[in-house]
């Protein structure tokens, strides 16, 4: 995975903050007044973008895979911890 997508982190306060690996701001998601989002849906949204270097490394890995990603009797063993760490990246962004 490229440098500047490792160590993606988000904060919290009046709204969330997205982080890259260089301390830099991705992104801002409002909360409250003309946002229409509640604290917790731009948690969600922020958590969902502070995991997308994760899913995206997951994904491309996926489909590199040789002769295509969906050939289970070929890949089984890559595909199964490609999906475990896939389902684990889905739980981690989308947990409170």
């Amino acid at each position: 995975m490229s440098a500047h997508l490792t160590g993606w982190r988000l904060s919290a306060g009046d709204e969330h903050t997205v982080f890259d690996g260089q301390q830099r701001k991705i992104a801002t998601i409002a909360c409250g007044g003309m946002s229409g989002r509640t604290f917790a849906e731009s948690a969600e949204v922020a958590r969902l973008i502070a995991s997308a270097p994760e899913l995206l490394s997951i994904v491309q890995r996926f489909v590199a895979l040789p002769g295509g990603a969906w050939h289970p009797e070929r890949h089984a063993a890559d595909e199964a911890e490609l999906i475990t760490e896939a389902k684990a990246a889905i739980a981690k962004a989308i947990q409170p």
